[in-house]
């Protein structure tokens, strides 16, 4: 039996309809945000994935655990037998890093096992796509090379190294990240993320503000028109209104409208209603930040993981969005 991995529940029902797939894994991962550090096995970063997700999201932590270690086993079990596996993942951040993670396991799994695994790799989201896509990706799904293998292990490791240095020395040899053609817009738009000089705003953050600039928005449409803005958008709901909630407290707020400690609109019909009735704005410090003349990490002192780096006050990095540049700041 054929065994395919994708990111989560949306592509896996797509793709079973489409091509009557009998066992879709969704990998079901935000790696994006939260602690992924280096030095852990399998069992041990899903653990931690675990609990950072439950304490976020207000689940109960040991079943988010046993969520994860159902995942890890399917996976492991197909690595260890003798079936074929198709990986099929999008050109985002979000499936890119999921990617990394999965390509890193194969590699680890043993001499031969890489030849039973193909890789459907799609330049738009998979659950979109109509069914005769998914089937004409399916067919020419490829099998993987050494090099992709390797590529992906180095990658990875960057990722979760405890300062963004790798992840920037990848990205200043474009032509090693080929084998994995999402790979290298992937990886700068992680990068992105981080503060810039100036501002101390994250690209996501750079966009909320800017939005709001030109006035008021509900967080809904707001999170609709910042995806609109990304060449691939990889960040759903939860990620981004936990930006906002960010950006919303502390001493010195750069944007109003929502109470920073209101729960998210997952949480119930209540906090649905909620997010949905407000409308948010930019305070006049936020209009500072948004124009340089004030810096974001100066006023706020936000405290969040990119992959193995925590990003807390103190914190030397920058990212120069112009020069594509990696600063380390005295």
């Amino acid at each position: 039996m054929v065994l395919h991995v994708t990111n989560g529940d949306d592509a896996a029902w797509a793709i079973e309809a489409a091509t009557g797939a009998a066992t879709v894994l969704p990998w079901r991962d935000v790696l994006h945000d939260g602690p992924v550090p280096a030095g852990l096995d399998l069992e041990r970063l899903s653990a931690v994935r675990a609990a950072f997700l439950a304490g976020e999201l207000g689940l109960d932590e040991e079943q988010v655990r046993a969520d994860f270690c159902s995942r890890d086993t399917a996976l492991t079990a197909a690595l260890a037998g003798g079936g074929p596996i198709v990986l099929w993942f999008e050109h985002d951040l979000y499936d890119q890093l999921q990617l990394l993670q999965v390509l890193d396991l194969v590699a680890g799994a043993g001499e031969g096992v890489a030849a039973r695994v193909r890789l459907a790799q799609a330049g738009d989201h998979l659950a979109l796509q109509p069914a005769q896509a998914l089937v004409g990706l399916l067919a020419g799904a490829a099998p993987l090379a050494a090099g992709q293998l390797a590529l992906a292990r180095r990658a990875w490791a960057a990722f979760r190294e405890p300062d963004p240095q790798a992840c920037a020395g990848l990205l200043e040899r474009p032509a090693e990240l080929a084998g994995l053609p999402f790979l290298g817009a992937a990886l700068r738009r992680l990068m992105e993320e981080l503060p810039a000089p100036g501002t101390g705003l994250g690209r996501t953050e750079r966009q909320i503000l800017e939005l709001l600039a030109a006035g008021p928005r509900p967080p809904g449409p707001l999170f609709g028109a910042a995806a609109a803005l990304e060449e691939a958008a990889f960040m759903g709901d939860w990620s981004f209104f936990q930006r906002l909630r960010a950006l919303a407290a502390g001493p010195v707020p750069l944007i109003a409208g929502i109470d920073p400690a209101a729960p998210l609109p997952h949480e119930g019909e209540a906090a649905r209603h909620l997010w949905s009735a407000c409308r948010l704005t930019l305070t006049p410090v936020g209009r500072d930040v948004l124009a340089g003349r004030q810096d974001r990490l100066a006023l706020q002192e936000p405290r969040r993981w990119q992959g193995g780096t925590l990003l807390e006050p103190g914190t030397p990095w920058r990212w120069d969005p112009v020069a594509s540049r990696l600063l380390q700041e005295s």
